[in-house]
């Protein structure tokens, strides 16, 4: 299967892509006209209509592959480093870990600048993720998560602006397939950085954990 390219922007429905969905025209035109609204509140930008220039850099803000949010949060769960361990110890053993009803929460606080006549005028959104992975198994090898097998993907994508909904909360259910491949080598676990993680040996070892 190709690499993911799930980012933000794609599963809040910004952008399009091949496996999710965006927002329907009468989704992203109520979005255009909420962004319009707030803008409008700060007076450089009262008489201007911004909604779609606002979405665009919103949009382009968005851009964090889903992968490095898991990324963020995995690498501080104690678990997910005790298997990284094991797979560094046994040089290049692969671990299957499954994960039942597993959920990651993330906010991120993006700022965009406007500039109309030569001003600029900066705007700050609030942005919530909770994802969650079902009845999936992760591959761990030479301490790198490298890819899913089956189970489901779930998130929810909140935008506001200050503490205003802009949308109504986008969710969306994604089938993982047989193998679903992580990007760039897969997620590190190790602590160090890929140019000094240890090299794969002949052997290797299979063990499998659990993780809620």
């Amino acid at each position: 299967m190709a690499e993911s390219q799930l980012t933000i922007a794609v599963l809040a429905g910004l952008e399009p892509d091949p496996i999710v969905p965006a927002l329907s025209e009468s989704e992203r035109q109520k979005l255009v006209t909420a962004l319009r609204d707030r803008a409008r509140e700060l007076p450089l930008l009262k008489p201007f209509d911004v909604g779609e220039r606002v979405l665009g850099l919103l949009t382009k803000a968005l851009h964090k592959p889903v992968t490095e949010v898991m990324a963020d949060v995995w690498k501080q769960r104690q678990e997910m480093r005790d298997a990284a361990a094991k797979s560094i110890a046994a040089r290049a053993s692969v671990a299957e870990v499954e994960l039942y009803e597993h959920t990651i929460s993330w906010a991120v606080h993006p700022t965009i600048k406007v500039t109309v006549n030569q001003m600029s005028v900066p705007l700050r959104f609030d942005v919530k993720w909770k994802g969650g992975l079902e009845g999936a198994k992760i591959v761990i090898e030479r301490a790198h998560i490298t890819k899913f097998l089956t189970g489901k993907l779930t998130s929810t994508v909140s935008l506001e602006y200050n503490a205003f909904p802009l949308m109504a909360p986008i969710k969306r259910t994604i089938d993982l397939p047989g193998q679903f491949k992580l990007p760039g080598g897969g997620i590190n676990l190790s602590g160090m950085t890929d140019a000094v993680a240890p090299a794969p040996s002949p052997a290797s070892d299979e063990s499998s954990r659990v993780v809620r």
